[in-house]
């Protein structure tokens, strides 16, 4: 009798343990989940590359030990396909998918892995471009203020990113597999001056002859002679390089992934790091004067006073920011996701929500003189304001590709560049 007491006791206690393990157990991961993501970015596209831009919006309460994109012909890719590493952490990451077939579809996600499992983004779906048809960059260009815009013909052209000119007459665009273009006719002509490999997100000049434009793989390139000849620039990093701005032939910035602003007092010789991974992706970047200047892109918008030594953050977006315009009369603007622009009255001024009944993702912005502007992005819109953004009325611009960059020389002739989606 005793010894089925003791066997009983035994079984409970046995069944308290285990219950009391499983218990703590579940406490332990009971606030653990999977990572979440927001929707990737597809930021270029080739006959046989693409670049994906990735963001993880939550880890799971967990670190992220691996992360990167999944891709594949068939629905529902996953990392027993083709895959990038992109490292660990919750920054913000861009991954390059090579050795793509042309004229491909592909079904492409971002995934995350943390000490509860694997989890995965939505699913985005891309079609490789024909080798055999490399002309998928678009130019349009108005000379009645963005009445009208007509398609100008340009052979051999990939995708187009920004354009810029330095007078009237010539002007410059880059874009993809390294193309960088120039016009010396207001835009109605263009001849192709560089290609490589790398992809080229922005280009600016400081005076007729000095140019820069920036890309992916830390790509700075500079010309002393008009675009004739291209030179590769050290910058010391790796990482994508968004946006170029110089106060003049010596002092310029750049801006890029993972909170990056390089700024240079030499024309690029040397540059200076600040790298703040806070900032997340810097899209844009432009100054004011050798001591003002503003960085906009995931965090909203960075100010600074001391020339690029410190930066403060000055507005905070839910929304990604695209692109930085200043305008003659010291206001300043930002658009980006969601149709949202932004307004500064001066650099000193807080920013307020200037419009945002505009349901697109802007992509950038262009002011001709104190009221008139111009803004663009996705489907081929473009807006344009004569009351200094109060109001936005839509212009037909013929198409429905990726408007990335819109500049104007006077108030009437304006250039945009683009591509397919």
């Amino acid at each position: 009798m005793i010894f089925n007491r003791i066997y009983f006791l035994a079984i409970i206690l046995s069944i308290l343990t285990f219950s009391c393990s499983k218990d703590e157990k579940a406490q332990v991961h009971e606030n653990f989940e999977l990572a979440t993501f927001e929707k990737s970015l597809v930021k270029d596209i080739t006959f046989n590359s693409a670049i994906i831009s990735s963001k993880i919006l939550n880890n799971g309460n967990t670190p992220i030990i691996q992360k990167g994109v999944c891709w594949s012909t068939n629905s529902n890719p996953n990392v027993t396909n083709y895959k990038t590493e992109e490292g660990n952490g919750m920054e913000s990451f861009t991954s390059n998918l090579e050795n793509l077939d042309s004229n491909t579809t592909y079904f492409v996600r971002p995934y995350a892995k943390n000490n509860i499992g694997i989890s995965y983004g939505t699913e985005i779906v891309i079609k490789t471009l024909e080798e055999t048809n490399s002309s998928y960059g678009i130019i349009l260009k108005t000379t009645d203020g963005g009445e009208n815009w007509n398609s100008i013909r340009v052979n051999d052209i990939s995708n187009l990113h920004s354009t810029y000119f330095v007078n009237e007459s010539i002007g410059y665009a880059v874009g993809g597999l390294g193309k960088i273009i120039k016009t010396i006719d207001g835009g109605d002509n263009w001849s192709i001056q560089n290609t490589g490999l790398y992809i080229l997100f922005d280009v600016f000049f400081a005076d007729e002859n000095t140019g820069y434009a920036v890309g992916n793989h830390s790509t700075i390139l500079k010309t002393d002679d008009g675009g004739n000849n291209w030179i590769l620039q050290e910058s010391g990093i790796n990482e994508e390089l968004n946006s170029v701005y110089f106060l003049d032939k010596n002092i310029g910035f750049i801006s890029g992934q993972n909170g990056i602003i390089l700024k240079t007092l030499n024309g690029g010789e040397e540059w200076e790091l600040d790298n703040d991974p806070y900032r997340k992706s810097s899209n844009s970047i432009k100054f004011t004067d050798t001591n003002t200047g503003f960085s906009a892109g995931f965090r909203g918008i960075y100010n600074t006073n001391d020339g690029g030594s410190t930066w403060n953050q000055q507005l905070v977006s839910a929304f990604r920011l695209n692109e930085l315009c200043t305008n003659s009369d010291g206001s300043m603007y930002a658009v980006g996701y969601g149709g949202f622009i932004y307004k500064a009255a001066n650099a000193e001024s807080d920013w307020q929500v200037n419009t945002r009944n505009l349901n697109y993702e802007l992509t950038t912005i262009f002011f001709t003189n104190e009221t008139t502007g111009f803004v663009a992005g996705s489907d081929g819109d473009i807006f344009k304001t004569t009351d200094s953004g109060e109001n936005w009325t839509e212009q037909e611009s013929g198409t429905n590709y990726y408007i990335q960059s819109i500049y104007f020389t006077n108030d009437t002739n304006g250039i945009a560049v683009g591509h397919m989606k």
